[in-house]
């Protein structure tokens, strides 16, 4: 499979470890390609996320890492917590 033609990435699984998003989309988006990139990341549920609160810990450990060793670029689109807070 010839990932760097490859233009979409999907993230049906958040991992725990947010560098693992940052591979992935890496894997796509390689230096010297102008092609645009996009990302589209699927959350549970609203009473699932409530439960686990998985968007909020992810969330967290990206500052995390921001304050650690930087960022270069976004992770998660700052848009989709309001996208996730039109669908609760």
């Amino acid at each position: 499979m010839n990932l760097q033609d490859v233009q979409v990435v999907v993230n049906y699984d958040l991992p725990w470890n947010p560098m693992r998003i940052v591979q992935r989309v890496g894997r796509i988006d390689r230096i010297g390609n102008t092609d645009d990139k996009f990302v589209h990341n699927f959350f549970p549920d609203g009473d699932i996320e409530a439960a686990i609160k998985l968007l909020e810990r992810l969330q967290a450990k990206i500052s995390d890492i921001a304050l650690i060793v930087g960022k270069e670029n976004n992770i998660l689109d700052p848009n989709e917590n309001a996208a996730r807070e039109g669908r609760d």
